[in-house]
Formats: C-alpha cells, sequence, structure tokens
C-alpha cells in the first residue's frame, strides 16, 4: 500500500474515531414528540436540558419534565457511512485498477453528504 493510500485510511480512521467520541444529540420530548438537534458533544457529557423555548425554539410555557436528551442515531450512522463510502472511493481511485467501482462508491460518498446536509438543514 503506498503513501497516499495510507494516508486516506489513516485520516478515515481519525475522522471516524473523533465522530463517535463526539456523536450528535437529540432533543426529544416524549409529551409531544418534538425533536430538534442538541449539536455535537461528548460521547460522556451529553449536553444538558434547557428551558423549553431554547432547546425548540418557541416560547411556550411548555413543562420540560418530559424532554429528554439522546443520541441522534441516525445522523451518526449516516455521517459513518459517507464517510466509509468516500475512504473506500478514495482508496480505490487511488488504486488505479476499478475506475467504475469507484466512481459509484465515490457517488455515493457525495449522495451521503448531501443527505447529511439536508439532515442538518431540517434541524434533525
Amino acid at each position: 500500500m503506498d503513501r497516499r493510500r495510507r494516508n486516506v485510511w489513516l485520516t478515515g480512521l481519525i475522522l471516524s474515531a473523533l465522530m463517535v467520541l463526539f456523536p450528535p444529540w437529540l432533543y426529544y420530548d416524549g409529551n409531544t414528540s418534538n425533536q430538534r438537534s442538541a449539536g455535537y458533544h461528548f460521547l460522556f457529557s451529553p449536553p444538558h436540558i434547557k428551558t423549553y423555548d431554547e432547546m425548540f425554539g418557541f416560547d411556550d410555557d411548555m413543562p420540560t419534565q418530559y424532554v429528554r436528551v439522546r443520541l441522534n442515531v441516525i445522523r451518526l450512522i449516516t455521517q459513518l457511512l459517507t464517510l466509509a463510502f468516500l475512504v473506500m472511493g478514495l482508496d480505490l481511485k487511488l488504486q488505479r485498477d476499478s475506475p467504475g467501482l469507484s466512481g459509484c462508491l465515490l457517488a455515493q460518498g457525495t449522495c451521503g453528504i448531501l443527505l447529511l446536509i439536508l439532515l442538518m438543514s431540517s434541524k434533525f
């Protein structure tokens, strides 16, 4: 394995470790099914419950007793799969043996990036 391919895999490994150590969190209200992104925080220190206005963006005198913070598993899996497709596609592209498959994996990684942008813009 040459130096460029090794750097691609090392970068992918470091990025995936950071994604797992600092995962996306989600505020979820079990009473009303409201949910909103709580951002990225360290795995062992989830974000704190705030006022309803700060968490969900509308001023309502709703109690926060039903609000929970949980991992945003959908976004985390999407991020990890996108990174996996990009790393595999770049590795195959640098190999120069199978240009069709590398293009397919790079296209899937690009679609994953677009999906992540869509998920982030919907505050999910």
